[in-house]
């Protein structure tokens, strides 16, 4: 689907559009910014700061992470590890983190 201009190399658009709106005229420029600022933020939630925790190998560490999110509407943050720790899980709705370090 083309709109607005020929495809080529210099001004091919690669992404996704999710919205569409088709209006009867050119918009002028103070209303593409007005409807810019109707749009909502997608800000980096922030991670609350944990306590530091120290364990024996073979005891188990037990803590629920917690973040929030400043964008309206909210939303459902998730949780994850880039790379876990051998024995670990993390619950991806609750924050809630075990490792249990094993015994060398």
């Amino acid at each position: 689907m083309s709109i607005g201009s020929l495809q080529t190399a210099a001004n091919f658009f690669s992404g996704m559009i999710d919205d569409v709106c088709i209006y009867g005229s050119a918009l002028t420029g103070a209303q593409v910014a007005a409807l810019a600022m109707l749009m909502p933020l997608n800000t980096a939630p922030t991670l609350a700061a944990m306590a530091d925790h120290t364990i024996i190998a073979g005891q188990s560490l037990n803590v629920t992470t917690s973040a929030s999110v400043t964008d309206a509407p909210p939303q459902t943050l998730t949780f994850s590890l880039v790379t876990a720790p051998t024995n670990s899980a993390l619950s991806s709705a609750s924050g809630f983190f075990t490792w249990r370090p094993a015994i060398a």
